[in-house]
């Protein structure tokens, strides 16, 4: 959990959250580890372009543990409940232990890689808690087959509910897989009026 600045010395006020899911054979350290994610959000709310937030990193493995040979499986599957464990207890533990805003426009899910197919997976089943999705060179498909698609999943979104949700995707020019996926996915919320925004840059997976 990374708290906002002055959390502690603003007690009446209440923040947007964010949680980020990591990719295969990561932990709930990566994004500061591996992205200095504290020193990223310094500079964001330094330069105005985030308002402060509480931002949450968990350990998407299930029962499985963390490998190079697999990805986290996030849903709920045999190998454990992941998509009720974040999408559900873990929101539920962080509105009652944090001041967060709990309206669904406020909370935000994301990941990179499979967790980019995580957030999207897990955010799309409970939009009464996310309003505001991300995916970083990620998918909208996995071999567990149709149950957890995202491709599929924002199709069955009501249509009151749609012009509701955010997305924001991006993949890397020279990521041909993930580029295809998500400028496929891409298409798929324009087709649907889901206000979103792509972007490609340069590099790859």
């Amino acid at each position: 959990v990374v708290l906002p600045p002055g959390y502690h010395k603003n007690p009446g006020q209440r923040y947007p959250v964010i949680v980020l899911l990591h990719g295969g054979h990561g932990t709930e350290r990566d994004f500061e580890d591996k992205a200095a994610l504290t020193s990223v959000l310094h500079d964001l709310y330094r330069d105005r372009q985030l308002p402060p937030s509480i931002v949450i990193t968990p350990d998407g493995s299930d029962n499985r543990g963390s490998s190079p040979f697999w990805d986290p499986q996030y849903y709920d599957g045999e190998n454990g409940k992941i998509a009720t464990l974040i999408g559900s207890d873990l929101v539920n533990e962080v509105k009652t232990r944090y001041r967060s805003l709990n309206e669904p426009q406020f909370w935000a899910i994301g990941g990179l890689s499979s967790g980019g197919w995580g957030a999207l997976n897990i955010g799309l089943r409970y939009l009464n808690h996310f309003h505001i999705l991300f995916s970083h060179t990620g998918y909208f498909k996995d071999n567990s087959g149709a149950d957890n698609s995202p491709q599929l999943l924002i199709q069955q979104v009501p249509p009151e509910i749609r012009p509701q949700l955010r997305v924001y995707l991006d993949a890397g020019k020279e990521d041909a897989k993930y580029l295809q996926a998500t400028q496929q996915f891409h298409k798929t919320l324009n087709q649907l009026n889901i206000p979103n925004q792509f972007n490609a840059f340069p590099g790859g997976h």
